[in-house]
Protein backbone atom coordinates (compact mmCIF):
# COMPACT_ATOMS: atom_id res chain seq x y z
CA UNK A 1 0.00 0.00 0.00
CA UNK A 2 1.47 3.45 -0.92
CA UNK A 3 0.37 4.98 2.39
CA UNK A 4 2.68 2.56 4.23
CA UNK A 5 5.80 3.20 2.21
CA UNK A 6 9.18 3.25 3.94
CA UNK A 7 8.04 1.99 7.36
CA UNK A 8 10.99 1.84 9.78
CA UNK A 9 9.61 -0.89 12.03
CA UNK A 10 7.28 -3.85 11.41
CA UNK A 11 5.62 -6.34 13.76
CA UNK A 12 3.08 -9.15 13.53
CA UNK A 13 0.73 -9.02 16.52
CA UNK A 14 -2.60 -10.75 17.18
CA UNK A 15 -3.13 -11.69 13.55
CA UNK A 16 -2.31 -8.28 12.07
CA UNK A 17 0.73 -6.53 10.65
CA UNK A 18 1.69 -3.25 12.32
CA UNK A 19 3.90 -0.68 10.62
CA UNK A 20 5.56 2.24 12.35
CA UNK A 21 7.23 5.46 11.23
CA UNK A 22 6.07 5.55 7.64
CA UNK A 23 6.99 8.17 5.02
CA UNK A 24 3.71 10.07 5.46
CA UNK A 25 3.93 13.74 6.55
CA UNK A 26 3.27 12.75 10.17
CA UNK A 27 4.80 9.32 9.73
CA UNK A 28 7.54 9.59 12.36
CA UNK A 29 4.85 9.41 15.09
CA UNK A 30 2.31 7.27 13.20
CA UNK A 31 1.64 3.54 13.17
CA UNK A 32 -0.79 1.57 11.02
CA UNK A 33 -2.34 -1.88 11.22
CA UNK A 34 -3.51 -4.25 8.53
CA UNK A 35 -6.79 -6.02 8.02
CA UNK A 36 -7.04 -9.33 9.89
CA UNK A 37 -8.47 -10.92 6.73
CA UNK A 38 -5.83 -9.68 4.28
CA UNK A 39 -2.49 -8.78 5.85
CA UNK A 40 -1.50 -6.79 2.76
CA UNK A 41 -4.53 -4.48 3.06
CA UNK A 42 -4.08 -1.22 5.00
CA UNK A 43 -7.15 1.02 5.09
CA UNK A 44 -6.63 4.77 5.01
CA UNK A 45 -8.34 5.23 8.39
CA UNK A 46 -6.58 2.41 10.27
CA UNK A 47 -3.83 4.35 11.97
CA UNK A 48 -2.95 6.23 15.15
CA UNK A 49 -0.63 9.16 15.85
CA UNK A 50 1.24 9.57 19.11
CA UNK A 51 -0.03 12.66 20.93
CA UNK A 52 1.37 11.92 24.41
CA UNK A 53 4.97 12.22 23.24
CA UNK A 54 6.75 14.47 20.79
CA UNK A 55 9.42 12.01 19.70
CA UNK A 56 9.67 9.52 16.86
CA UNK A 57 8.74 5.83 16.80
CA UNK A 58 11.77 3.60 17.21
CA UNK A 59 10.23 0.13 17.50
CA UNK A 60 6.96 -1.79 17.74
CA UNK A 61 7.08 -4.66 20.22
CA UNK A 62 4.49 -6.87 21.88
CA UNK A 63 3.60 -8.68 25.07
CA UNK A 64 1.14 -11.39 24.05
CA UNK A 65 -1.65 -9.58 22.10
CA UNK A 66 -0.70 -6.15 23.48
CA UNK A 67 1.33 -4.01 21.04
CA UNK A 68 3.84 -1.63 22.58
CA UNK A 69 4.90 1.45 20.62
CA UNK A 70 8.37 2.64 21.61
CA UNK A 71 9.14 6.28 20.91
CA UNK A 72 12.42 7.95 21.75
CA UNK A 73 10.68 9.84 24.56
CA UNK A 74 7.81 7.60 25.69
CA UNK A 75 5.76 4.43 25.33
CA UNK A 76 2.21 3.59 24.25
CA UNK A 77 0.41 0.28 24.76
CA UNK A 78 -2.50 -1.13 22.78
CA UNK A 79 -5.25 -2.62 24.92
CA UNK A 80 -7.24 -5.24 22.94
CA UNK A 81 -10.92 -4.40 22.70
CA UNK A 82 -12.14 -5.52 19.26
CA UNK A 83 -10.07 -8.39 17.95
CA UNK A 84 -12.72 -9.73 15.57
CA UNK A 85 -11.87 -9.68 11.87
CA UNK A 86 -14.37 -6.91 11.03
CA UNK A 87 -13.09 -4.43 13.62
CA UNK A 88 -11.15 -1.46 12.30
CA UNK A 89 -9.94 -0.43 15.77
CA UNK A 90 -8.67 -3.62 17.41
CA UNK A 91 -6.81 -1.79 20.19
CA UNK A 92 -7.43 1.07 22.57
CA UNK A 93 -4.18 3.03 22.65
CA UNK A 94 -3.03 4.27 26.04
CA UNK A 95 0.15 6.18 27.01
CA UNK A 96 2.35 4.62 29.68
CA UNK A 97 3.51 6.67 32.66
CA UNK A 98 7.26 6.28 32.12
CA UNK A 99 8.40 9.78 33.00
CA UNK A 100 9.84 10.11 29.51
CA UNK A 101 11.98 6.98 29.88
CA UNK A 102 12.29 4.96 26.67
CA UNK A 103 14.72 2.41 25.20
CA UNK A 104 18.12 3.92 24.41
CA UNK A 105 18.52 1.78 21.30
CA UNK A 106 16.62 -0.44 18.86
CA UNK A 107 17.72 -3.64 20.67
CA UNK A 108 17.66 -2.25 24.21
CA UNK A 109 14.43 -4.03 25.15
CA UNK A 110 13.13 -7.55 25.56
CA UNK A 111 9.74 -9.19 25.94
CA UNK A 112 9.32 -11.95 28.53
CA UNK A 113 6.08 -13.73 29.48
CA UNK A 114 3.76 -11.03 30.83
CA UNK A 115 6.40 -8.27 30.97
CA UNK A 116 8.65 -6.02 28.92
CA UNK A 117 12.07 -4.84 30.08
CA UNK A 118 13.94 -1.95 28.49
CA UNK A 119 17.10 0.02 29.13
CA UNK A 120 16.30 3.68 29.72
CA UNK A 121 18.65 6.63 30.25
CA UNK A 122 19.59 5.70 33.83
CA UNK A 123 18.18 2.26 34.68
CA UNK A 124 16.54 -0.87 33.33
CA UNK A 125 12.76 -0.52 33.56
CA UNK A 126 9.98 -3.10 33.55
CA UNK A 127 6.23 -2.98 33.04
CA UNK A 128 3.39 -5.36 32.35
CA UNK A 129 0.69 -4.59 29.76
CA UNK A 130 -1.43 -7.11 31.68
CA UNK A 131 -1.43 -5.08 34.92
CA UNK A 132 -2.84 -1.65 35.66
CA UNK A 133 -3.40 0.50 38.72
CA UNK A 134 -6.82 1.01 40.30
CA UNK A 135 -7.15 4.12 38.13
CA UNK A 136 -6.47 2.04 35.02
CA UNK A 137 -2.95 3.34 34.39
CA UNK A 138 0.03 1.37 33.16
CA UNK A 139 3.12 2.01 35.27
CA UNK A 140 6.80 1.56 34.48
CA UNK A 141 9.00 0.50 37.39
CA UNK A 142 12.80 0.91 37.69
CA UNK A 143 14.64 -2.31 38.55
CA UNK A 144 17.67 -0.65 40.24
CA UNK A 145 20.27 -1.86 37.78
CA UNK A 146 23.60 -0.07 38.36
CA UNK A 147 24.09 1.14 34.81
CA UNK A 148 24.33 4.91 35.26
CA UNK A 149 28.15 4.96 35.58
CA UNK A 150 28.53 2.87 32.44
CA UNK A 151 26.63 5.49 30.46
CA UNK A 152 28.95 8.37 31.31
CA UNK A 153 30.93 9.10 28.18
CA UNK A 154 29.79 5.89 26.45
CA UNK A 155 29.20 6.80 22.82
CA UNK A 156 27.97 3.30 21.97
CA UNK A 157 25.14 2.80 24.47
CA UNK A 158 22.54 2.77 21.70
CA UNK A 159 24.10 -0.57 20.66
CA UNK A 160 23.08 -2.21 23.94
CA UNK A 161 21.50 -5.65 23.51
CA UNK A 162 18.89 -7.26 25.79
CA UNK A 163 17.87 -10.91 25.57
CA UNK A 164 15.58 -13.29 27.44
CA UNK A 165 17.14 -16.56 28.60
CA UNK A 166 14.17 -18.83 29.43
CA UNK A 167 16.36 -21.82 30.31
CA UNK A 168 18.00 -19.90 33.16
CA UNK A 169 14.96 -17.70 33.90
CA UNK A 170 16.82 -14.44 33.43
CA UNK A 171 17.12 -11.26 31.35
CA UNK A 172 20.60 -10.49 30.05
CA UNK A 173 21.85 -6.98 29.18
CA UNK A 174 25.09 -6.58 27.22
CA UNK A 175 26.73 -3.13 27.22
CA UNK A 176 29.05 -2.22 24.34
CA UNK A 177 32.67 -1.27 24.86
CA UNK A 178 33.05 -0.24 21.24
CA UNK A 179 31.42 -1.04 17.90
CA UNK A 180 32.47 -4.71 18.11
CA UNK A 181 32.81 -5.92 21.70
CA UNK A 182 30.63 -6.13 24.79
CA UNK A 183 32.40 -6.33 28.16
CA UNK A 184 29.78 -5.54 30.79
CA UNK A 185 27.02 -8.10 31.24
CA UNK A 186 24.12 -7.69 33.67
CA UNK A 187 21.67 -10.51 34.44
CA UNK A 188 18.25 -10.20 36.09
CA UNK A 189 17.36 -13.42 37.89
CA UNK A 190 13.60 -13.85 38.21
CA UNK A 191 13.94 -16.18 41.18
CA UNK A 192 15.98 -13.65 43.17
CA UNK A 193 14.55 -10.46 41.59
CA UNK A 194 17.93 -8.78 41.53
CA UNK A 195 20.78 -7.99 39.18
CA UNK A 196 24.18 -9.62 38.97
CA UNK A 197 27.14 -8.15 37.07
CA UNK A 198 30.04 -9.58 35.15
CA UNK A 199 32.59 -7.27 33.64
CA UNK A 200 36.08 -5.82 33.83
Amino acid sequence: SPICGGARTVAYIAGRVLLGRTTEPTGRRRWRWSSAVDLSMFNDSDYCDATSAAGSITRIAASEDYPVIFLDDGLIVGQPWGMDASSTDPWLWRPIASGGAAPVGPRAWVSVPGQIFFLGPDDVYAFSPLKRTEKGDYVVQPTKCAVRDLFIGNAYRNRTIMRYDPFNARVVVAFPDNTLTYKDIFSWNFGENEWSHRGP
